[in-house]
């Protein structure tokens, strides 16, 4: 009454054999991959960093250097043309030797 035929097979090709030997080979693989992905995720946050590092560079560094430049050529050349009108002021007050 209570044989194997009485109860129907959901899955009639599964074993306790083969359950655990795809629990195994899985468990094997999964030690397999996390040292992998241990090592990796450091250099991939790392490149994203760097990524998101050049992009920062390569927007506003520039701008911000060349408009340094800028200024600091036209503070330059604002102090010759002081420097220029100081010489003439104080050239006209007396004789000019060199023109």
């Amino acid at each position: 009454m209570f044989g194997p035929s009485s109860f129907p097979r959901v899955f009639p090709s599964l074993s306790l054999g083969k359950v655990v030997s795809g629990i195994s080979k899985t468990l094997g693989m999964v030690n397999q991959i996390i040292p992998i992905y241990k090592e990796a995720k450091p250099m991939i946050n790392n490149a994203r960093n760097a990524i998101n590092i050049l992009k920062e560079f390569s927007n506003s560094t520039t701008n911000r250097v060349m408009s340094k430049k800028e200024e600091n050529l036209n503070l330059v050349k604002e102090q010759i043309k002081n420097m220029g009108n100081k010489i003439n002021n104080s050239n006209s007050k007396g004789p000019t030797f060199f023109q």
